[in-house]
């Protein structure tokens, strides 16, 4: 996965690098401190999840996506709208997973059907983690009703008892 420098995060979201630190102190921007003399560190994950709040920056990295990209402006110049869209519809990772699927494919001049294989790989996806945590989800629901059983005997043994020690008593 990639990983940044604050210089590059800045450069990437024309901003200032003070302001990427700035984010990274306030907490609003995750970083890993490498040491005192590198700086911070920020990967992919925590990029996106920054980009995610903040519709003007994330618009900003995909046009720097864009332009770093091979064939850049003119190759997908006719699926600009397309990406516009998706950014306006989509969480900040999903859209710049598609990006960057798409920018990963053979053919450097992408089509409609890229954008749609991409979102259809990332559908296929994340349907299989759904499934996991369903299942999860439904072990859980099963344990739950076998410890409140088990929390039910306990208080019907506990009830005996002291049924049991008062005519004693």
């Amino acid at each position: 996965m990639e990983q940044y420098t604050v210089s590059k995060i800045a450069e990437m979201l024309h901003t200032n690098e003070e302001t990427v630190r700035r984010w990274i102190r306030s907490g609003q921007l995750e970083a890993i401190r490498t040491s005192r003399k590198e700086g911070n560190i920020v990967s992919q994950q925590m990029l996106d999840k920054f980009l995610e709040g903040k519709a003007k920056y994330r618009r900003t990295y995909s046009e720097y996506i864009e332009a770093a990209s091979p064939g850049s402006k003119d190759s997908h110049a006719h699926i600009m709208p397309i990406f516009e869209s998706i950014f306006t519809m989509a969480s900040a990772p999903i859209a710049l997973l598609i990006l960057q699927q798409i920018q990963k494919s053979k053919d450097s001049k992408s089509s409609t059907q890229d954008v749609l294989d991409a979102i259809s790989r990332e559908q296929k996806e994340c349907q299989k983690r759904i499934d996991l945590k369903s299942q999860t989800v439904h072990q859980l629901i099963q344990e739950i009703a076998d410890e409140r059983k088990r929390l039910v005997e306990l208080n019907n043994l506990m009830r005996q008892i002291k049924n049991s020690s008062e005519m004693k008593g």
